[in-house]
């Protein structure tokens, strides 16, 4: 051989996959660890993009685990009513609480109209409850079933969204929302903004998998990143070095944790929006929230490559392509960001 590279298959190369080709034809994945079966339950939990994948599985197939309705209309779609879980130091904690590792304070926020509000999932009840207890009620309700869901789930699928967060400092609380922009109020002395570092991601995501396994042995899980930028960043730099720079802390723990695990592997809808040429047109004019055309794409390779039967509906012609994003157009209408709140 003359090069190292020469008999190495056409994937490998930029210019043979991505020269010339239309976007629509970009499939990222080469193998897979795992596959879906039609009985397997997918439970699903992340970031506001997350959502954009339920939505599709509640859609398109018979996999969709969910085991908690959205009781106070807050239309956050996921498998259980914890809303969006941002980072992995918040995934962990919810695990934590679920099988009684963890227990946070009892506080409750409240709004100008005196209406509170639970501060782990502020957003699920967006127009607060009456009474302080009616919230810590509906939380320790809320557990039980998302510890039901992490014990019998086949497969998990989460999409991290976030290295920025703000913990409480008097029990270490991981929120998905600053106090003070949807309820509460902001005291310094109260809450602290923290920016995970990538080995913070990496040992809280290798904890969890650790902690799921021992209560769930025979769970797969899907990672996924979130493509979604950052709203605001509490940093003093520019939101787009910020979002970058928390992106890459995540997909570089994503990537030390599934090359660590058998049983983890990846799902690359970051790099379906992110790949030159390829997602360009997949974001909003905002230039912030995704298009359904983009989750339409990413979710055919999830489609093609992880479920077993073709359940659902596969876009073999333009009119048919024309129904599916007009479903996840209703569908995409429904999807909630805690971060639009800012």
């Amino acid at each position: 051989m003359r090069t190292p590279y020469e008999k190495k298959p056409n994937f490998q190369f930029h210019n043979r996959v991505m020269r010339a080709k239309h976007p629509s034809f970009f499939d990222p994945i080469v193998d897979t660890k795992f596959k879906i079966s039609d009985n397997d339950q997918i439970m699903t939990i992340g970031s506001c993009f997350a959502q954009h994948l339920s939505n599709w599985l509640s859609i398109h197939t018979s996999n969709f685990l969910k085991n908690e309705d959205d009781i106070f209309g807050g239309r956050i779609t996921f498998s259980g009513n914890y809303g969006n879980v941002y980072s992995v130091a918040q995934l962990l904690q919810l695990f934590d609480r679920a099988f009684g590792q963890y227990t946070p304070n009892m506080e409750t926020w409240t709004n100008a109209g005196g209406r509170f509000f639970d501060p782990l999932r502020p957003s699920v009840m967006p127009n607060g409850l009456n009474e302080h207890t009616e919230v810590l009620d509906y939380r320790s309700s809320h557990e039980a079933k998302v510890k039901e869901l992490f014990s019998t789930a086949d497969v998990l699928v989460f999409t991290l969204g976030l290295t920025e967060m703000w913990v409480r400092s008097s029990d270490n609380a991981v929120l998905p929302l600053a106090p003070g922009v949807l309820a509460g109020s902001y005291d310094p002395n109260e809450v602290i903004f923290h920016n995970a570092t990538f080995m913070e991601v990496t040992k809280s995501l290798t904890n969890f998998i650790k902690k799921l396994y021992s209560v769930n042995p025979s769970c797969k899980i899907l990672l996924t990143v979130s493509p979604v930028p950052l709203a605001a960043t509490y940093e003093h730099r520019h939101v787009s070095v910020a979002s970058m720079a928390s992106k890459s802390i995540l997909r570089a723990a994503v990537e030390t944790v599934v090359q660590a695990h058998d049983h983890v592997d990846y799902f690359p809808s970051f790099e379906i929006f992110y790949t030159p040429g390829i997602g360009n047109g997949y974001f909003s004019s905002d230039m912030r929230h995704v298009l359904p055309e983009g989750v339409e794409h990413a979710m055919k390779i999830f489609q093609n490559h992880f479920l077993i039967s073709n359940v659902g509906t596969t876009a073999s012609s333009s009119r048919e392509r024309d129904i599916i994003i007009q479903r996840l157009m209703k569908s995409y209408g429904a999807v909630v960001c805690d971060e639009d709140r800012i």
